[in-house]
C-alpha cells in the first residue's frame, strides 16, 4: 500500500481521540470506515479489543508518526484483543486493502 493509496482511505475514515487504554473496536465501526485513533493518555499499553469487529490491518505509530509494527487482525468475528505501546493506530479494513490490491493489479 503506498502513500497515495493510505491518503485516498483517509477520506472514507473516521478519525476519533479517546482517553482510555482500552478500545473496542466494534463500538466505533461505521458502514465501510477505516478508523484512526489518537490515544491520548500518558502511559501503559493501549489494548485493542476485536471480539466481534470487522477484520483489519492495524498500522502503529510513534509519537512522531514513525511507523512501528502492523498487525493483521482477522477474526471472522471472534474474540481476541491486541496489546500495543503506541498511542496512533490506524485501523483499515480488510476489504480496503483488498480493493487496493485489485485496482493495482489490474
Amino acid at each position: 500500500m503506498n502513500l497515495n493509496q493510505i491518503q485516498e482511505s483517509v477520506d472514507n475514515t473516521k478519525t476519533l481521540e479517546y482517553n482510555a487504554n482500552t478500545f473496542i473496536v466494534a463500538n466505533h465501526e461505521e458502514n465501510g470506515k477505516n478508523l484512526y485513533i489518537n490515544f491520548n493518555k500518558t502511559n501503559g499499553i493501549t489494548c485493542l479489543d476485536f471480539s466481534k469487529a470487522n477484520d483489519y490491518i492495524v498500522f502503529c505509530y510513534d509519537s512522531i508518526g514513525e511507523l512501528k509494527s502492523r498487525h493483521y487482525a482477522i477474526n471472522g468475528k471472534g474474540s481476541f484483543m491486541i496489546l500495543t505501546p503506541h498511542n496512533t493506530i490506524h485501523l483499515v479494513l480488510f476489504t480496503t486493502i483488498n480493493k487496493i490490491k485489485k485496482e493495482t493489479n489490474g
